[in-house]
């Protein structure tokens, strides 16, 4: 006999399942199962399903519930199995759990086998196995007492630890499945401050050839907790976030990718063969369609792209400022037959005296102004949007509630097919004392990717006053191969502020198909 609860509290045996009905069966066997092993008191067990007003006979209130589940056991199974499974003695019933448990022990036991696992392989299905087993919020439908809450909180730290072992093994060469930054990104939007669980979403979104999304994301989190705590990031965020910003703007293959350091790197960069001046966007005329720089007029084939800023080139064994020859220069390079505005000279010369007049002078000057460049590529993608002013900030505003009716299209679990294109809908009630105006849904990061569904970045919410009800539609483009979609928005102003910060929002949850 199995318990279940990661998610609501279910009961199975032999492919049947039953779960209490009523409140205080719940609460009853609840509580048993936040005390797994142990015998529970009878004073406990009243004080814990009547906490306001226990009943004139507490030991017979809390018998009859034992006899409900007893009698809610055997409606599964044969009256011999079911009797030793709940067990009564002197002052205190317990529940005989066997070599099954229920699925929170069993999520414990992946962690372990992962961690004594031989192969990466060995240690991901493990990992994913236990994670499996996750269907909800833990003791979803059971009464709120403190040991129940105790367990919620154990198995959420449980289900963090097993996604972050899960990323580590992953990326350690067993595969990053198709599923596992959204899976990321749902829990990192639920736990903003779990500085490992961002570290692995980093590590995995860099892997994916998704780096300026990490960068975001480690931007994200620094405000987070500089506002919050006051604090930075720990060294190995940091250590992260200057590793991607060293690999320059360019996404790594994640077919080519190798561990190094305890993180993804592509092999290309590692073996020295990565251009140094490779540019962020934009061909010029005399670039390839890929913004590439071709080889000049003299044949000679150009180690970094012209690329704008005037960095400087080392293309053949020419006078030091002597005129280029092969196109027109960006960035203020002149160059002969250019309309190239007088600048920085490229720096095309043979070696001689001067500034460049050594190799290891002009290789020194290049690899520091490549870091600049990088470094300015990250601003730019990365640069922080301007808070408004804190009064502009008091959220959420005192009455201000919100709460989801219903999915009216598309249920959380619905299947889709790849390529598809659908209208998901929610219903949602203003049941505060606050009207809403001029409001929107604003998806959460991440926004773009293959493996994601396609949507707008954000939705008007029709203005509803307190009482009433919107229906609120975004238009969903499925990926084109299989995989989760679960995506999340939030209610924001124009500004993009939220309003119910505290909130992790509504989303959609559909598994695409073939």
């Amino acid at each position: 006999m199995d318990f279940l609860v990661l998610g609501s509290l279910t009961i199975t045996y032999q492919g049947q399942s039953t779960a209490p009905s009523a409140a205080k069966d719940r609460a009853f066997l609840g509580e048993l199962l936040a005390h797994p092993g142990e015998l529970v008191s009878t004073e406990h067990l009243a004080n814990a399903l009547w906490p306001d007003r226990l009943p004139a006979d507490p030991a017979n209130a809390v018998q009859v519930r034992a006899s409900r589940l007893r009698a809610l056991l055997r409606s599964i199974t044969a009256p011999a199995e079911a009797e030793p499974v709940l067990y009564s003695r002197s002052g205190g019933y317990g529940l005989n759990l066997g070599e099954t448990g229920t699925d929170l022990s069993r999520l414990q036991e992946a962690l372990s086998l992962a961690d004594h696992a031989e192969t990466h392989e060995a240690a991901a299905k493990a990992l994913r196995e236990g994670l499996a087993l996750w269907r909800g919020e833990p003791f979803s439908d059971v009464p709120q007492t403190p040991c129940v809450l105790e367990q919620v909180a154990h198995a959420q730290e449980l289900r963090l630890s097993a996604m972050e072992a899960y990323a580590e093994v992953s990326l350690s060469g067993a595969g990053i499945p198709a599923t596992m930054v959204a899976d990321l990104v749902a829990l990192a939007n639920r736990n903003p401050l779990r500085e490992p669980l961002h570290h692995q979403l980093m590590r995995v979104l860099h892997a994916t050839g998704r780096s300026a999304e990490a960068l975001t994301l480690y931007e994200r989190l620094r405000r987070t907790l500089r506002d919050e705590l006051g604090t930075d990031p720990r060294p190995e965020l940091r250590g992260l976030h200057q590793e991607i910003l060293a690999a320059g703007p360019d996404s790594p293959d994640p077919a080519v990718l190798t561990q190094e350091s305890g993180s993804a790197v592509p092999s290309h960069a590692r073996d020295g063969k990565r251009e140094a001046g490779s540019r962020e966007s934009g061909a010029g005329p005399e670039d390839g369609e890929d913004g590439t720089s071709r080889k000049g007029e003299g044949g000679t084939s150009p180690e970094g792209g012209d690329g704008e800023g005037g960095i400087l080139r080392e293309d053949d064994d020419r006078e030091e400022g002597t005129p280029q020859e092969d196109g027109d220069g960006q960035g203020g390079a002149h160059r002969e037959g250019g309309d190239g505005e007088a600048g920085v000279p490229q720096a095309v010369g043979r070696r001689g005296p001067g500034l460049l007049g050594s190799r290891a002078r002009r290789t020194a000057l290049a690899v520091a102004i490549a870091c600049l460049a990088a470094i300015g590529v990250y601003l730019w993608l990365g640069r922080p949007v301007q808070s408004p002013p804190e009064s502009h900030l008091v959220r959420p505003i005192p009455g201000d509630k919100s709460r989801l009716a219903k999915d009216v299209t598309y249920p959380d679990g619905s299947t889709v097919r790849v390529g598809e294109k659908f209208v998901k809908t929610w219903q949602l009630d203003n049941v505060g004392t606050v009207p809403w105006r001029d409001r929107f849904l604003y998806r959460q990061w991440p926004w773009d990717g293959e493996d994601l569904c396609q949507t707008e970045r954000s939705v008007r919410l029709p203005d509803t006053d307190p009482g009433g009800s919107a229906l609120v539609s975004v238009e969903v483009q499925a990926p084109k191969e299989p995989t989760r979609c679960k995506v999340y928005w939030k209610m924001v102003d124009r500004d993009g502020n939220h309003y119910m910060p505290q909130l992790s929002g509504i989303f959609f949850d559909v598994t695409v198909v073939p």
